[in-house]
């Protein structure tokens, strides 16, 4: 039996189609959360490697690096969680039904 919350949730599908959107979701937020994570990485790295910088040096340092950064961090995390993460829920979706097709999922 589904609860009234999980219910709610699957009939209010942005994209129309409930798993669509919950794939969607899997692969680009991950992808976009990197866009405010960046700068914090970037901050984080400079004051461990010069604990001597200045607030304007790391500002300097964020605004240089950030797009770079930010396009290596959102291709990793894109492929391992976004991708992997939807076919890793086909499998295993695939699996349960094949193996165990009384199971609540």
């Amino acid at each position: 039996m589904v609860d009234p919350v999980t219910k709610a949730v699957r009939t209010v599908a942005p994209l129309g189609d409930y798993e669509l959107t919950r794939g969607f979701v899997q692969v680009f937020l991950p992808v976009g959360v990197q866009l405010f994570t960046v700068p914090l990485h970037l901050i984080g790295i400079d004051l461990h490697n010069r604990p001597a910088a200045n607030t304007s040096q790391r500002m300097q340092l964020v605004k240089r690096e950030y797009w770079k950064t930010a396009a290596g961090r959102q291709l990793r995390i894109g492929c391992a969680l976004g991708v992997g993460g939807v076919a890793n829920r086909a499998i295993k979706m695939s699996l349960y039904s094949r193996f165990l097709p009384h199971a609540a999922l």
